[in-house]
């Protein structure tokens, strides 16, 4: 089947994110938040600092003070809030790099998952997210989708350290092997789905 090739539109509240992710500068989404804070903080002082030289006729002296104070209180509050703003994209930012560890790593995040606000939503979601899927893949990779038995590949795994365990502390290693006798004429007879039932009905006793 062909694909089209053509660009999903962009959600329209995502429009001014994807104009700033398309800039080059800055790369980081810290960044662009950061960017968007200092200008939006900055505008006040610029337009105060053009009215106070071209609309108001105060004393140079007078004008250079109220511009100094404009200036340094814009300053502390463009410091707290590029501060508070950063602390609050930590969420965010933990959560990118546990999603890129486990990804990458196959290391399991730990991410708090008391809060309850979106960025401690996403938080929790994302551990819960995480967890089920690697137990999925967990299920997957080392159990047999019939049965739910371990498979060769758990088996071998699982032999391994208990002949290491057996020889560390000089203990004897047994296996016991089970075969169904006549299972495949079983199978041909009653049908796969009868055959299937059989090997269920096994694991379950094994399990048990």
């Amino acid at each position: 089947m062909a694909t089209s090739s053509k660009r999903q539109p962009i959600n329209a509240s995502l429009r001014i994110y994807a104009f700033l992710a398309r800039r080059k500068r800055p790369k980081s989404y810290l960044g662009k938040i950061m960017l968007v804070a200092f200008l939006g903080t900055h505008i006040p002082l610029l337009t105060l600092f053009f009215y106070a030289i071209s609309a108001t006729n105060l004393e140079l002296g007078l004008k250079v003070r109220i511009l100094v104070v404009a200036l340094v209180a814009t300053l502390v509050g463009t410091v707290a809030t590029l501060f508070t703003l950063q602390r609050l994209l930590i969420p965010i930012t933990l959560t990118f790099r546990s999603l890129r560890r486990y990804l990458e790593l196959n290391i399991l995040p730990a991410l708090p998952t008391e809060f309850t606000d979106e960025a401690g939503t996403l938080m929790a979601d994302t551990m819960y997210a995480i967890a089920k899927l690697d137990e999925s893949i967990h299920q997957l990779k080392y159990y047999d989708p019939l049965t739910a038995l371990p498979n060769q590949e758990l088996f071998q795994r699982r032999l391994g350290q208990a002949l290491i365990e057996a020889k560390q502390e000089n203990r004897v290693l047994a296996i016991a092997r089970l075969d169904l006798d006549n299972f495949s004429a079983f199978n041909n007879s009653l049908g796969r789905e009868q055959g299937d039932w059989l090997l269920r009905q096994v694991a379950n006793r094994l399990s048990n």
